[in-house]
């Protein structure tokens, strides 16, 4: 399953929700979790990823190369807040 089959993207309010409803993602309901440092992290198919890197994979339809926030919110997702910087890959 590619990650636009799971998961969909709001531009309006950067919110990334679940498609389809399995094991612990509930369709329609926001992905994800708020982790320690701030980032709003999502996993999928084991792999835990920042949820701004796959709003702006949803939203441009290409992976980032790596890019960092422009405000201090970090679990804002909206793609307009985002800058290229380097690679797309899941959270070490």
């Amino acid at each position: 399953m590619k990650i636009s089959d799971a998961l969909q993207y709001d531009p309006d309010t950067g919110i990334i929700t679940w498609k389809v409803g399995r094991f612990t993602h509930v369709k329609d309901k926001e992905a994800g979790w708020i982790e320690a440092s701030g980032y709003r992290c999502i996993m999928f198919q084991g792999e835990t990823y920042k949820a701004h890197r796959i709003a702006w994979l949803l939203h441009y339809g290409v992976p980032p190369v790596l890019f960092n926030t422009r405000e201090e919110a970090y679990a804002a997702v909206s793609a307009a807040h985002k800058r290229i910087y380097g690679e797309f890959s899941p959270c070490k």
